[in-house]
Formats: C-alpha cells, structure tokens, sequence
C-alpha cells in the first residue's frame, strides 16, 4: 500500500505543479489576478502532496516495511527509530525526495514571508506592482520543483524489494554503521536544506535578469542567508564527523564530494557580497544576479559529482556505482543511470539557459553604476582600499577566481584521486590575497589610513622571514604570520563595530526660499541590535580567518607516530608520556584507557579502541586537547601479557584544531548576528 500510495503522491504533484507553472504562465501573459491566485493554490496543493510521500517513506522507514526496497537496503528491524528515520537521506532516491520536498517547500513559503513583510496589498483587476512581483518569482521556482519532480520520477524511493533481496536481508541490510552518529543524522540534511532554500535565491536573481525587478536583493537576501547558514553547518558537521570518526586524524581530505560541496558555499559567500552592495548602493547589476543565476548550476554538479560514482575516486558511499577508468568511460557513467543521465542534462540546460538570460538582460540594460575610478598614486589606492565598491568587486572576484580553478582541477583529473597538495598550492594565492584586502579594508577605516598597509607588510615580512629561519613548509611559515595580521584587522573592525557613534546631520531651517539658520541636529543612538549585525560581518571574517590558520596548523604542523608500545609503566612518544591504565577485550572489542603526562605532569585520561559493528570495524578515537593542540591516539591492538597490558598505538599531535572549530563557530554565530530579528529586517 505504501508504494503504491507513494507513487501515486509523486505523480500527482508532477501533474499539480505543472498545472500551477502553466497558470501562472498564462496569469504573467495576460496580466490575469484570478489565474495567479489559482497558480498559488496548486503550488500549495503540489507541496502537500509531496509532503505526504515523502511521511509515507518515513512511515516505512519506521515501521520496517521491507516490501520496500529503499527501506531494506537502508534500514533493518533492530536499528533505533531516530537512525530509521534519518535513513530518509541516507541513500540517492531518499534524499533526492527531501531535496524536492524542501524546493517546493521554499516555493510555498516565499511567497508566505513576501506577504507577510510586505502585505497582502490591494486586489486589482490587473496583475501589476508587487503581486506581478511575486507571480515572476514564483514561477521561476516552479519551473525548478517541476524539473526536481521529473527527476524524482527516474530516482523514486517507492521500489519494490525482489524475493532475493528479501532472502538475502531478512530484517534489513541495515544502516552502515559508520554513519549511526547524530552528526551524521545532522549533516546531510543541513546540506539539503540549503540547496533547497536556494531554490528562492536563484528564483528573484532570474526575475531581475528576466524583468528589471530591482527590488531583487532585498527580497533574496534573507533566503541567501539562510542558504550560506544551512551550508555551512552541513560542511562543518561533515568535518567534525570525519575527524572523529575514521581515526586518520583529518576532516578535509580534498575529496570530490567535499570539494564539491565547496563550491556552492563559496557561490552563495559572492552572492552575499553582491546583493548588500546592491541594497546599499545598486552596484554590481549584473556580477549579482548573475552569481544567483548560475547557482543552481553550481549545485546540480555538486550533486552529479556526488552521485556519479566512477568518474573520481571518492570514499563517499553514493559515488560507488561504477568503477574503472572513469575517463575513458565517462559517457557510460552518465548513461549507466536514467537519474545521472537526466541530472547532467539537466546541469547542461540551466546553464544554457542562463548564459542566454544573463546576456538578454545584459544587452537590454544599460550600466547604472558609476565607473570604478582609482587613481594611480598612493592616496588614490589608499582611497580605493577604503571604498566599499571596490572591496566587495575585489572579494567576489577573488572568490570567482578560485571557484573556476577549482572546477579545472577536478576536470583535468576526471577518473583519477584529487591530490590536496595541487589544492593547497593553486588556492592559497586568491586565499591569501582575500585576507590581505580585508585586512587593508578593514584598517585604513581607521584615523590613520597608512595603518592597514603597515600591518600588512609587516604580515608579510614575518612570513618571509618564517620561510627562511624555520624548518616549516614554506607555504606555512608564511602563511601563519600573515594571517594573524589578518585577524588582528577584523578584530579591529569588529571593535569598531561595537564602538561606532552616529554622526551628526545639519537641520536647515528655510524661511522665503532662504537659509534661516543651520543648527547641528544629532542622529539618534546607534541600537544594539544594529550594533550587533554591524559585527555580523568583521565576525564572519574573523572566522574564516580562524579557519584557514587551522588548516595550515594542523596539516603542515601536526606530527604523527605509528605502533607506539603503551605499558603500564608508560612510554614516551612526540614529547608525551602514556600510560595503560585498564584494558577490555572481546572478541569484536578492544578498549584502553590512558593517562596521558608531560614532564611528570598529568594532562588527563583518554579513552579509545574499536569495535565491530554489523561486520564493519568502528574506531573509538581518544582525542585529547592540551595547550592549543590535539593528542590524537587510535589504538591497533592491545595485549594482556603476564607482565601488564600493552596497546599497540598510533598517536599524532595536531596543533591549532581549538582554533579551527573556534572559526567555524564564528561563521556560524556571525551568520546569526546577521539575520533580521524582525519581518521586515532592520
């Protein structure tokens, strides 16, 4: 019953949603109010229906209905009911679903949240003001859930299990063990949750390219907020998951699904920078809208790298289906699939389509803007450093940059693994030269304009002198003196923040068309919560800042040492001393408690083995932080000896890990401080 009343959801909204894009196509031609408001209803309508697909699949997932084949490859009888349920997304055609549920979701609530922000208006006999408004948008987002819903029915989830599956998995395959944590439970769906509130972005981006809306960025700014706030977390829990997880002491490996997950979060960073400059000042009509255009090409090959499987040697369960030399072979990856082969299709076409809006709008519009003018002495350039236009251009361009050599990399090494290294020495230039231009921004607001380039060349000094008179990698010796010189200038503009006073405007009072009098007339105080979302921003920097010194710190500065001999008397190894203080060991079991000492000092006690789980070996790792760096010990083996116990340990020390979960804490919190308390914003 369910898979039939799945089905059946999903063909029904199909049908729905397209009957609410063609009435809303025929209320935009022939400017007809009653067509939109039934437009709006079916749109409404389609998302209750796939809402109530999407309960049904949970419904499966809970009640262990293995007539299912989603739910016997992904759940089993005796999983906990919280990892059933997160089974939801835990495979392709599952979380595809949610996907397509949180697209037609956005749909639903952003004309909600325009409504409420803006009123319902008045009712006229023609569409015209901001209902026409709205009606644009929301069929840009229908064309968009009626493409998902189209993929969806190549990618169902409502599948029935064969005779032979349900022989082989009587009570389940089950869930793979590695991902029964709730910080996998988290980080998918955060992922999904933002490229589906992208969907609004990407929505009033084309209106404005498509009809000269230039209300856009007002209206597209929350929702891309709220997009760069659900990415974020989902790469940050990803990391965390990694880290403690499979016991290699890392939480970036430079791996296709991760590097491509990046993409979209620095498109949607470009993308906050253009629409604030556009509702501040309307800069930049184009580079903004077009960066929202192109995102949902962004995040549709985030998604073909995830799910084609072959084309790069990943560790990542969905890019498994096929293998081989990927390159030579990579029509056949796209054709192995109806969903691949629709999904790159797909990619294709809304590029295509958005090459042709962005150079519509581009011949029809002319430049509003006033042209950048920088003069070329030292005041000029000093000017250019201080003027907000130039910052953001300068920042989004750098951002581009690094994206689009990105992408070259994983071209060029299609049917190959990425190496990190070619990451590390291809990005860190456009890293760099971002965290010198905020930096240079953020001083030269000060009195004295000179003091942003003294701190730079300072920064940029001590890192030369770090490359010659340490041992340390030399991308990392220079990297983390300039760095530091780069958050000492977002904390100094994070202090201006909290700091600034209002200025003062002059009140003229005019008697028979002349000046009577100018009096200085003070600006109300500043409030706090203005003070606070000031801050949001130098706090976002600082961040990131924060994270880019943990990367090198803890890649280029960590130490590691293989089969370390723990005893009960200790053994010292990369400066510290353990000690086997209990040993457990079972047949698929192996726990040991440590004491971990410093110069005879005791720094605390750790705990870490393995154990299996459904055939797969699940690693406890011991992590302990002690003066700004991480004891990372993962145990091979333990032996209960007539003389004591001995474990068999790899240990490595990795510095600066406090400060990169610091940095991504403060992205996050400065995302918050961004955000409008209120409807209507600040």
């Amino acid at each position: 019953m369910v898979l039939a009343l799945g089905v059946a959801l999903v063909h029904i909204a199909l049908l729905t949603a397209t009957g609410a894009l063609i009435l809303g196509l025929m209320a935009l031609r022939e400017r007809d109010p009653r067509n939109a408001r039934y437009s709006s209803m079916l749109s409404h309508l389609a998302t209750l229906w796939i809402t109530f697909a999407m309960l049904a699949l949970l419904w499966a997932l809970l009640s262990s209905d293995l007539s299912v084949r989603y739910v016997l490859m992904f759940t089993s009888k005796g999983l906990p009911s919280g990892y059933k349920a997160s089974a939801l997304w835990a495979g392709q055609e599952g979380s595809f679903l949610l996907w397509t549920w949180m697209v037609l979701l956005s749909t639903s609530l952003a004309p909600t949240y325009f409504l409420w922000t803006h009123g319902p208006g008045k009712k006229t006999k023609d569409l015209k003001g901001d209902a026409l408004r709205l009606l644009r948008m929301r069929i840009v987002c229908l064309t968009i859930a009626v493409l998902f819903l189209c993929l969806l029915e190549l990618k169902s989830p409502f599948e029935t299990s064969t005779i032979a599956e349900q022989a082989t998995y009587p009570d389940g395959r089950g869930l793979n063990p590695l991902l029964r944590t709730p910080l996998m439970v988290l980080h998918p769906l955060m992922t999904l949750v933002g490229y589906g509130l992208a969907t609004v972005s990407v929505a009033w981006s084309a209106t404005y390219l498509l009809s000269g809306d230039r209300r856009w960025a007002c209206e597209a700014l929350p929702w891309t907020r709220l997009t760069f706030m659900f990415l974020t977390l989902g790469i940050a829990l990803g990391s965390v998951w990694s880290y403690v997880t499979f016991g290699w002491g890392g939480y970036w490996a430079w791996d296709p699904v991760e590097v491509a997950s990046l993409l979209p979060w620095l498109a949607t960073a470009a993308m906050l920078h253009m629409q604030v400059s556009w509702v501040k000042r309307r800069d930049f009509q184009f580079l903004g809208p077009g960066l929202g255009m192109f995102l949902l090409t962004i995040i549709l090959f985030a998604t073909f790298v995830t799910r084609a499987g072959g084309a790069w040697e990943s560790i990542h369960a969905y890019a498994s289906n096929v293998s081989g030399d990927a390159k030579d072979q990579f029509w056949r990856i796209i054709n192995s699939d109806q969903f691949l082969t629709g999904l790159f299709y797909s990619m294709v076409a809304s590029l295509t389509v958005g090459i042709l809006v962005f150079l519509r709008a581009f011949m029809r519009v002319e430049e509003e803007s006033p042209p950048l003018k920088v003069r070329a002495t030292a005041k000029g350039l000093l000017n250019a450093v201080r003027n907000m236009r130039v910052n953001i251009l300068v920042g989004t361009v750098l951002i581009i940059m690094g994206m689009l050599v990105t992408l070259f990399i994983m071209v060029s090494n299609v049917g190959k693994a990425l190496v990190a290294e070619e990451f590390e020495v291809k990005l860190a230039p456009f890293a760099l030269a971002a965290v010198a231009f905020v930096t240079l921004h953020n001083l030269s607001m000060a009195r004295d304009r000179r003091l942003g380039i003294v701190v730079v060349i300072v920064g940029a000094i001590s890192g030369i002198i770090a490359v010659f008179a340490t041992s340390v990698p030399p991308l990392a010796a220079f990297s983390i003196p300039f760095l530091v010189a780069g958050a000492v200038g977002s904390v100094f503009e994070l202090v201006r923040a909290f700091t600034a006073r209002p200025g003062q405007k002059v009140d003229v009072d005019i008697v028979a068309g002349k000046k009577k009098q100018a009096k200085p007339v003070p600006k109300p105080p500043i409030g706090l919560k203005h003070k606070v979302k000031a801050a949001g921003a130098p706090v976002i920097h600082l961040g990131i800042i924060f994270l880019l010194l943990g990367y090198v710190g803890s890649t280029w500065l960590s130490m590691g040492e293989e089969n370390v001999v723990a005893t009960k008397e200790g053994n010292e190894a990369l400066g510290y001393m353990f000690k086997v203080k209990d040993l457990d060991r079972t047949a698929d079991s192996e726990s040991v408690t440590l004491e971990v000492l410093k110069d005879g000092r005791h720094l605390g006690t750790m705990r870490t083995g393995w154990h299996i789980v459904d055939g797969v070996k699940k690693f406890d790792i011991g992590i302990l932080t002690v003066q700004g760096e991480d004891i990372y010990v993962t145990l091979k083996a333990g032996l209960d000896l007539e003389n004591g116990p001995r474990a068999v340990l790899d240990v490595k020390v990795i510095p600066m890990m406090p400060v990169l979960w610091s940095g991504a804490a403060l992205v996050a919190i400065g995302i918050v401080m961004r955000m409008p308390p209120t409807a209507k914003g600040w």
